[in-house]
């Protein structure tokens, strides 16, 4: 094992015990309130389209199935913006990813105010799409590599609380700008440009370069410096001889860590190809029972027998249940295991289905759809975290963009399930179909790791290389037993 291998894995598994020792993260109120704009913004996109529609429809001049058409490119989008930031920011690091979704979603919503067609929205909301996408995966990762292993999951569920209660009161405050002036769905896609000032918050005082990112690209001097500067901020007073001791520059070719260089290709093979398979194949299912009755929910509701007022009302309503699903889900996020939590709110999803498909009236489909809304904003926080944590640092962006990114095809084959089943058996059968979806997302992801309060090292280790690497140490240390390194 060279010097520089030896001076690597020591570098890299004392940032993580420092990082993971602190009692909070070590981040500035600025780069606070970056985040709290990201999330904001990626959020807003997706809220504003309903919003904006009617009046769109109107001046553009389009009809019920021409709006179909940009949907599908939007989402369609998700997937390739999240892969394709997701690998700027595995390879250049977390800052230009940032930087390269924030001007992706700024010309998106100043583009999209400017359409002039059905076919101009169309490619405009493609453009934002691309950066919505990467939202989730990118800001998962970099929040999951700075706070401390006990406290990943809570800060990412109190930064979606947080964006939720801001776009509720957004939607409420858009109202009278689309009441007052027929630019009004104009101004609400422009607003969404608003986003670039997240540029001047993404520095070295700020949204700061992910120390675990720089370790295992050999950048030692850079990460130790910036754990150093966020121990300072929480209070810790970091060792005197660890800022004295040199830490030379590890070339990346050289550098070894117990995580390995990790590629695109190994994400789908053994020992990561199987958890790709887990959380890729939950997203499809999640996001195919989401969308399959967020989108078609009057119809479906419709066809049990409620008037067009009351199933209104009812959705309306059901607004409120993300409010209180995400309080829940911040109390309670570092106390049972991610996949748990995962698993209990795909569990009340299928349940709502079934409670909505029952016919108890405007009651029963009113609990149904508050709490159908309920787990859908419950899932969120422990299923995204929990799809950055079991990646290694190397492709920790890249493969939850695979995941959460093109997990979005679920959503885009909502419509082809949908509808048709609704036109040929009933609401019934859609229903019940989106309930055994439900119910299998529920039981897919048990078979994953566990990660509350581990590292992000050990959770991502490979058992293998781990092994090997232990070998070789031990066969150049005169070890004669060989060590295994439990995953």
């Amino acid at each position: 094992m060279s010097q520089f291998t030896g001076r690597a894995l020591e570098h890299a598994q004392t940032l993580d015990r420092r990082i993971d020792a602190m009692p909070r993260v070590g981040l500035s109120g600025g780069a606070w309130f970056a985040l709290m704009i990201m999330f904001f913004f990626a959020n807003y996109e997706t809220s504003v389209f309903a919003l904006a529609l009617p009046q769109m429809m109107e001046q553009l001049k389009l009809n019920v199935v021409d709006v179909g058409l940009p949907v599908a490119a939007n989402m369609i989008a998700f997937g390739f913006g999240a892969l394709f930031v997701g690998w700027v920011a595995d390879r250049k690091g977390r800052q230009s990813g940032m930087c390269l979704t924030a001007i992706i979603l700024a010309l998106g919503g100043i583009l999209s105010a400017f359409s002039w067609d059905i076919w101009s929205f169309t490619v405009f909301r493609f453009i934002c799409g691309a950066g919505m996408g990467a939202v989730p995966a990118l800001a998962t990762t970099y929040i999951g590599e700075l706070a401390p292993k006990h406290l990943r999951g809570k800060y990412l569920a109190k930064l979606i609380l947080v964006g939720l209660v801001i776009n509720a009161v957004a939607g409420f405050a858009s109202l009278p700008l689309l009441e007052s002036t027929s630019l009004g769905w104009r101004l609400l896609y422009a607003f969404g440009g608003l986003v670039i000032v997240l540029l001047f918050f993404i520095n070295g005082r700020a949204i700061v370069e992910s120390p675990r990112w720089l370790a295992v690209m050999g950048y030692n001097e850079k990460a130790a410096h910036i754990v150093s500067s966020m121990e300072r901020r929480v209070g810790i007073v970091p060792d005197q001889v660890a800022q004295t001791r040199p830490s030379p520059r590890v070339p990346e070719t050289e550098t070894r860590t117990d995580e390995p260089s990790v590629t695109m290709r190994a994400m789908f093979r053994r020992p990561f190809g199987g958890r790709m398979a887990i959380v890729l194949t939950f997203w499809s299912l999640f996001y195919l029972a989401v969308y399959g009755f967020n989108s078609y929910s009057p119809l479906i509701l419709g066809g049990l027998g409620l008037s067009v007022s009351d199933a209104l009302f009812v959705i309306v309503l059901a607004r409120l249940a993300p409010l209180v699903s995400g309080w829940v889900a911040v109390m309670v996020i570092e106390r049972w295991e991610r996949r748990t939590l995962t698993m209990v709110g795909a569990g009340i999803l299928a349940l709502a289905f079934v409670i909505i498909g029952l016919r108890l009236g405007t009651g029963g489909a009113t609990l149904g759809v508050l709490l159908c809304a309920f787990s859908t904003s419950f899932i969120g926080p422990p299923a995204v975290t929990y799809t950055s944590e079991i990646f290694p640092t190397r492709a920790r962006a890249s493969a939850s963009a695979i995941a959460d990114g093109f997990g979005h095809v679920g959503g885009a084959l909502a419509p082809v399930v949908v509808l048709p089943l609704m036109a040929g058996v009933g609401s019934i059968a859609v229903l019940s179909l989106l309930a055994v979806v439900s119910l299998f997302a529920a039981l897919i992801v048990r078979l994953g790791p566990t990660t509350r309060n581990r590292s992000l090292e050990d959770i991502a280790s490979d058992p293998v290389v781990q092994t090997e690497t232990a070998n070789t140490a031990a066969l150049e240390t005169g070890t004669t037993a060989p060590v295994r390194i439990k995953e």
